[in-house]
């Protein structure tokens, strides 16, 4: 009876938690993707080329990274409602730097976004976890899905904007807006206090046991950032247009979305490993249609579907696989994120 009364509480937390959460991530998706749609249009205003304004991805990452430093002693501290609520005023502080400081400031902003978005990363991951019994890697491609939603509309934002002459600006303005509506909804949560555990502890960690999931981490992320960060660029350089590119980079984000709602129950019946397989080669081989003009399009949005189920079964499978280091793992799961969202741009 016990049992079954917990399991019915965490099933009725996990019910608060997820609206909140799904809209967080799709902020999350907002934010990180108003970068590449904007960089042809940024480019034009500053005079500099789209590959010295990849700092923007650098900076962003390299806040990602460093947010897993200080989140799970500022959630130890506020505990979880109001870290959220700290995630989401940071991230809203660099979006309203990126489109109202002059430039390098506006660059630099980026680093706040970063910090914000790891910092919701690794408390909103942790937490549904924590709360979602035997099927973890459900409830986190859940959580995960309306990511793509926010990547979906902000390039559409940016494109629309730019042809009804109003500037690419308008899309940090929706940003702004969804921070809002993120605040307000993890406003009304109860506030709930879990075991943070000890801070990371670099130099004592067990990397030896840790090292697959450092690498799948840090390649996995590295390697999304790539294809949507830079499927403007992309289509703007082989003479196709920044609107039809971020098109596509809305259609990567697309077809991940609605895969990962439509595809969240099976990763656990699949099992981890064998999700991170399959959706890692079949996203391989979607992309190598890209090398193709008239099939890039296409191979965009088959490497959306086969990407969806990773990331949040790598989050899991990380949890599962080290139960006593589940907040170091959350730490540095997002580190090894951010790395890799730094390296590969």
């Amino acid at each position: 009876m016990d049992t079954a009364l917990s399991l019915a509480a965490q099933r009725t937390r996990l019910a608060q938690v997820l609206p909140a959460g799904m809209q967080c991530m799709a902020l999350l998706g907002a934010a990180t993707t108003l970068y590449g749609p904007s960089l042809i249009y940024l480019s034009e205003e500053t005079g500099r080329t789209p590959a010295s304004l990849g700092a923007l991805f650098v900076f962003h990452w390299f806040g990602f990274f460093a947010s897993t430093f200080a989140a799970n002693r500022v959630a130890r501290r506020f505990e979880m409602r109001r870290s959220v609520l700290i995630g989401v005023a940071l991230l809203g502080a660099g979006v309203l730097g990126l489109i109202a400081l002059p430039y390098p400031l506006n660059v630099a902003s980026a680093l706040l976004v970063g910090l914000g978005a790891g910092m919701l990363e690794v408390v909103l991951n942790r937490l549904i976890e924590l709360l979602a019994g035997d099927e973890p890697a459900a409830a986190l491609t859940k959580l995960h899905s309306t990511w793509g939603v926010g990547a979906v509309v902000i390039p559409l934002v940016v494109a629309g904007g730019v042809w009804l002459g109003w500037g690419w600006r308008v899309a940090g303005g929706v940003v702004l807006a969804g921070a809002l509506l993120t605040a307000a909804l993890a406003f009304r949560w109860p506030e709930f206090e879990v075991d943070h555990g000890a801070d990371v502890q670099w130099s004592g960690f067990p990397w030896r046991s840790t090292a697959l999931f450092v690498a799948l981490f840090l390649i996995y992320v590295g390697l999304e950032t790539a294809v949507g960060g830079w499927a403007t660029t992309f289509f703007s350089k082989i003479g196709k247009g920044a609107i039809l590119g971020a098109f596509a980079t809305s259609f990567f984000f697309l077809t991940l979305s609605i895969a990962r709602m439509t595809l969240a129950a099976a990763t656990d019946r699949l099992g981890f490993a064998r999700a991170v397989r399959t959706g890692t080669g079949l996203g391989a081989l979607a992309l190598m249609l890209t090398f193709f003009p008239s099939l890039a399009l296409i191979g965009f949005g088959l490497a959306g579907i086969a990407f969806s189920i990773v990331f949040p079964t790598m989050l899991a499978w990380a949890a599962r696989r080290h139960p006593g280091l589940r907040a170091q793992m959350a730490s540095v799961s997002i580190a090894a994120a951010g790395l890799g969202g730094v390296v590969l741009p």
